[in-house]
Formats: structure tokens, C-alpha cells, sequence
């Protein structure tokens, strides 16, 4: 109903549509993944707070469809999530490919909290950026090829 006069959710969900696209190799229905995302994006035509969000929240859902979900640590326990191995980790990777110890604690929200509480997620701009270029090289690293999105600019831009 809002979404196709939204610029910012048409462009959320033309972003949503080509991650998906870059990602999704199925040869078998897969039901759960299908009621997962016919949901989130009944969701996000009616979302009013947290839709800037809401594109990071379906990106970290995503791994728990696509067999990449991390093991959490205990709660309050500082961690990193290493993008190589797809976990968390208390101590720092010795390689480049992880997320700093604020972005991990993004992560770890945006995989358990509901769609209705998107807005308690709090992220900057260029945190927000440097978050899906993580998810990004995050899931170059698990499906072997870069992902590249031509509509993140647009994404970048709305919320410039």
C-alpha cells in the first residue's frame, strides 16, 4: 500500500530485491525462506519507525535461511563477529575481515530483536554504510564471488 509511493521504502525494497537476486540459488521451493520474506516485506509497507533499519535487519535475518547463522555469546559478553567464520568471538580476528565490537553488538540486535523494535537499533550514517559493506563481504565470503549492489548508492543517498 505505501511502498510503491515511498521513495524511501521503493528503494529499500529494489535493494532488498537485487541482494536477494545476488544471493538466492534455489532449485527446490523452500517455504520457510518464502513466508520469511513475504512477511518482512508486508512489514515494511506498514513500518513507520525504524525503516532506515530495516534493509540491515533483513540482511542479518537472512543467515538464518541461508544456513550462515552465527552462534551467539552469552549476553553482555563483548564480542566481534568474524566474517570469515561466521561467528563471534570474544577476542579481536587477526585478519581485517570482521565487524568493530559496536557493529557486532548492531548484529547481535538486529538477529534477535522483533521487526516492530527496528528503531531501538542505533547506528550513524556511516556506520549504517560501513554495516552492509561487512554484510556484503560477509556474504561474498560464504557464496565464493563478490557481491556487488548497484542500487547501495541509492541507498546511501536517501539516507544522506
Amino acid at each position: 500500500q505505501s511502498t510503491p509511493f515511498d521513495p524511501v521504502k521503493s528503494s529499500l525494497a529494489f535493494f532488498i530485491s537485487e541482494l536477494l537476486y545476488k544471493l538466492l540459488r534455489e532449485e527446490h521451493p523452500n517455504p520457510q525462506l518464502f513466508e520469511f520474506l513475504s512477511n518482512a516485506l508486508i512489514a515494511l509497507d506498514v513500518l513507520d519507525e525504524g525503516v532506515y533499519n530495516f534493509h540491515l535487519y533483513l540482511m542479518v535475518q537472512l543467515t538464518k535461511y541461508l544456513g550462515l547463522h552465527p552462534t551467539l555469546l552469552d549476553e553482555g559478553t563483548p564480542a566481534f563477529f568474524d566474517l570469515k567464520s561466521g561467528h563471534f568471538t570474544p577476542i579481536e580476528p587477526k585478519h581485517p575481515l570482521y565487524m568493530n565490537r559496536h557493529l557486532s553488538r548492531c548484529f547481535e540486535q538486529l538477529y534477535s530483536i522483533p521487526l516492530a523494535s527496528l528503531a531501538s537499533v542505533h547506528m550513524s550514517r556511516s556506520e549504517r554504510q560501513e554495516f552492509i559493506k561487512k554484510m556484503l563481504e560477509f556474504y561474498s565470503i560464504h557464496f565464493g564471488g563478490s557481491i556487488e549492489l548497484k542500487s547501495l548508492s541509492v541507498v546511501h543517498e536517501l539516507f544522506d
